[in-house]
C-alpha cells in the first residue's frame, strides 16, 4: 500500500528538542498519531502496517480513520435499530470504547498534542528493562513538561511502559556493609581478649619458671651427700 505520512516536528516539553515524527491524522475527528523518523523515514507501506498495528484503518491520502472512529462505528452496526430510528438523521456519538493508542478518543488537540509529548518522554527517559527512570527524572518531572497530572502520566507509564522499581543497590550495599563491619568489631573485640589473656599467661608462666628454678637449686642443695671433713 502506498500512502504519504508526514514528517513533523512534534515537540517533546517545554525542554527537550523537538523530534521528527511521521504523522497519521484521522479524517473524522481531530485525533493524529505519530511514529518517531529519528532514523529516518520509514517507506508508506512499513508506517501503514505500524499504524495498522495501532487500530488505525489506514485506506489513504486525507481517508485515515483513527482507532476510536473505528470502534464508534463497529458500536453502531452491532447495535439494533428500530425502522423509526434507522430513518431518522443519525447522529455519530461519542466513542466510547477505549482508546486503542495514545492518540485515540476526541480529544481537543492541545490534550492530543499532550499526549504525544507525554509518550515521546517516556520513550526518552523511561527504561522498560530496568523499569525506572533515567536520573534526574520521574512521574512529576514528565508531567511537568506535557502540562499533565502526575496521576495521568503514572497510569499511563504503569500501562504501557511498566512499573517502577525503585534501584535499592546501595541500600543493600550499605546495610551489608554495616553488618561486615559490625562482625569485624566483634572479631577485634575477641582478638583483643585473647591478646591479654596470653599476654597474662606469659607474665604467669615466667613466674612460675622463677618459682621453679628455685625449687630445683633447693632440691639440689638437699640431696647432696654431706662433705667429710679430713681428720
Amino acid at each position: 500500500m502506498r500512502d504519504d505520512f508526514p514528517v513533523v516536528n512534534r515537540p517533546r516539553g517545554k525542554s527537550v528538542a523537538p523530534r521528527p515524527m511521521q504523522e497519521i491524522a484521522c479524517r473524522r475527528c481531530p485525533n493524529t498519531d505519530a511514529i518517531s523518523a529519528a532514523a529516518g523515514r520509514l517507506p508508506p507501506h512499513t508506517a501503514a502496517v505500524r499504524f495498522g498495528q495501532r487500530g488505525w484503518r489506514v485506506i489513504g491520502i486525507g481517508k485515515h480513520v483513527c482507532p476510536a472512529c473505528v470502534a464508534a462505528e463497529a458500536a453502531r452496526k452491532k447495535a439494533p435499530q428500530s425502522e423509526s430510528i434507522a430513518m431518522a438523521p443519525k447522529v455519530t456519538p461519542s466513542p466510547t470504547p477505549a482508546p486503542a493508542n495514545e492518540n485515540a478518543g476526541h480529544a481537543s488537540p492541545a490534550a492530543s498534542e499532550a499526549i504525544v509529548i507525554l509518550y515521546l518522554l517516556l520513550s526518552d527517559h523511561y527504561d522498560k528493562a530496568r523499569k525506572a527512570y533515567a536520573e534526574g527524572w520521574d512521574d512529576e518531572r514528565v508531567a511537568k513538561e506535557a502540562g499533565l497530572s502526575p496521576v495521568l502520566v503514572a497510569e499511563r507509564r504503569e500501562k504501557d511502559f511498566g512499573p517502577l522499581v525503585k534501584d535499592t543497590t546501595l541500600e543493600d550495599i550499605a546495610a551489608a556493609t554495616l553488618v561486615l563491619a559490625q562482625e569485624i568489631a566483634g572479631l577485634e573485640g575477641e582478638i583483643d581478649a585473647l591478646q591479654r589473656a596470653a599476654a597474662s599467661a606469659i607474665t604467669t608462666c615466667g613466674r612460675l619458671k622463677v618459682s621453679l628454678n628455685a625449687l630445683r637449686k633447693a632440691q639440689a642443695r638437699l640431696s647432696a651427700p654431706p662433705v667429710v671433713k679430713a681428720a
